[in-house]
């Protein structure tokens, strides 16, 4: 009785070490081809802030950057993003132009989209005429307070004498 159960142990084992067939393995799936795939397949972590004025590029660090509103942002295939700390909203991204409207608190920013590799992308803001005014928007305001508000806080810009602003945000996607 004692052989047979080693036998059947045995017999046990071995099969249950067998490898196994391709005809069952799942193939990977192919890497994404279009920005809309790829913007929707990642966690986007925030790299770099990078505000260009006519009076200098302010460029802020990772550290400084890792509690944001907008410090990372994952996308949905059904156009509602959540970023940093749960704020969710929508968004529309047009493939052809690369254009992206983002609705923050309901209020739509604009950026244009770019993805220099795979796993990273771009969100550059319009270029916003702060003095003289030339666009009374409510996006343009919220840029400018928002923006140069935090040049003057974190960099000691004298923002009075800056003419105009325009922001690149850039992510890594995990």
């Amino acid at each position: 009785m004692k052989s047979l159960m080693l036998i059947i142990s045995a017999i046990i084992l071995i099969t249950g070490c067998s490898k196994s067939s391709s005809s069952n393995s799942v193939a990977a799936p192919p890497p994404c081809t279009t920005d809309s795939c790829k913007l929707v397949s990642y966690k986007w972590e925030i790299v770099s802030q990078t505000v260009q004025t006519d009076m200098g590029k302010y460029t802020y660090t990772t550290s400084q950057l890792a509690t944001i509103n907008w410090a990372t942002f994952l996308f949905k295939p059904d156009l509602t993003y959540r970023s940093y700390g749960g704020q969710t909203g929508n968004y529309t991204y047009t493939t052809a132009t690369k254009k992206m409207v983002l609705f923050d608190a309901l209020l739509p920013i604009s950026f244009d989209v770019a993805f220099p590799t795979l796993t990273s992308v771009t969100f550059t803001g319009d270029k916003v005429q702060m003095n003289p005014r030339t666009d009374s928007s409510i996006a343009a305001n919220f840029e400018i307070n928002a923006i140069a508000g935090g040049l003057y806080t974190d960099f000691g810009v004298d923002t009075s004498k800056i003419h105009f602003i325009q922001t690149v945000f850039s992510y890594n996607g995990y």
